[in-house]
């Protein structure tokens, strides 16, 4: 695994200054991933995306997912509504790594409250939908299928935009336990807090698309790329996903390989280098800004769904005399009244 010191990554994580030579640079370079508007990126986004996902997939998936080996493989995609995670479904994982090129015969569900989605027109015969959601019933069928048949049948659930399987046991089963007995599952929803932590922190690979917020573009950064995007402190970090992360381009994180990839809309691929030795106080001195700095910097507006940290002043408690310095003054004793005549 490739990694990068401090100031050897310096070059690449300056920004590059917006001017007719970084203009006429992309020109010249043809980059069909890059327009103007990419001028800040540092220069290791520029060229050198010559690797396809699905290759990637397909043989890094080898160390759990043979047709030797019993093992199913997880994922989890994390995006904004319109970031392309229904297509990456489609294009990749349908049509190609479960699909035209697999290894062994695999039964796909599709799990969606999206069914009229253009990305599931079409689909192959062998591919179920099940278009009111997660059907737990139809994964306890599952199960028993592999209790009586001894793990012949490979599942592969696809879970997309199913914003109610948090409190759901036996989707956290299947991610947790099942993939030990040939169910691979994959989960798409809009914001990583919507998964369960048991699952986005287990998963095999995460694919970290465009976050409208900046909220959520902090959150993904500061969890999952802060190690592989270059930058002096977390909001140089996030200006950088947040120009890369746009136009149907993400990032790749594969955790059985400790690697990271910058995609492009067509799904070439090029390794980022890990970033070690970073200035620690810089960095979280960037993570201690608050969001209306930082929404302020990119230019973006705020989401008042998202929940915003608050700082709550302490209250001040009334100070009590203290007894012991200050005693208590005698009281003069009271006049008695005389009494009237009549």
């Amino acid at each position: 695994m490739s990694s990068l010191t401090t100031d050897e990554c310096e070059d690449s994580s300056t920004l590059l200054p917006e001017n007719e030579d970084c203009k006429t640079m992309i020109r010249e370079n043809n980059n069909a991933h890059m327009d103007i508007d990419d001028i800040c990126l540092p220069p290791i986004y520029h060229d050198g995306f010559d690797i396809y996902l699905g290759d990637i997939l397909l043989e890094s998936k080898k160390k759990m997912q043979t047709p030797d080996k019993h093992n199913g493989v997880t994922f989890a995609l994390v995006g904004s509504s319109g970031s392309g995670k229904s297509t990456l479904l489609r294009k990749v994982f349908i049509d190609d790594v479960f699909g035209a090129r697999r290894d062994k015969d695999y039964i796909i569900t599709i799990f969606t409250e999206s069914p009229q989605s253009d990305a599931f027109n079409d689909l192959p015969k062998e591919v179920a939908m099940c278009g009111c959601g997660i059907s737990q019933d139809i994964i306890n069928a599952m199960k028993k299928q592999k209790r009586h048949f001894d793990k012949v049948f490979n599942f592969v659930n696809l879970l997309d935009d199913c914003i109610h399987l948090r409190h759901m046991n036996q989707v956290e089963k299947m991610f947790l336990i099942d993939r030990n007995t040939n169910v691979s599952s994959a989960v798409s929803l809009q914001y990583a807090n919507l998964i369960p932590k048991s699952i986005r922190t287990s998963v095999y690979y995460i694919v970290l698309m465009h976050q409208n917020t900046p909220q959520g573009a902090h959150v993904t950064v500061d969890t999952f790329l802060s190690g592989y995007i270059p930058g002096k402190n977390i909001r140089k970090k996030v200006q950088i996903y947040m120009t890369w992360a746009r136009k149907h381009r993400f990032y790749f994180l594969d955790n059985l390989n400790e690697q990271c990839f910058a995609v492009t809309a067509d799904f070439m691929c090029k390794q980022l280098p890990q970033i070690i030795d970073e200035d620690l106080d810089a960095d979280n001195e960037g993570s201690a800004m608050g969001m209306d700095d930082m929404s302020c910097t990119l230019g973006l507006e705020m989401d008042s769904d998202l929940p915003v940290p608050k700082t709550q002043t302490p209250k001040k408690r009334k100070s009590k005399p203290d007894t012991a310095q200050s005693p208590k003054t005698p009281q003069k004793p009271r006049k008695k009244r005389k009494p009237t005549k009549v």
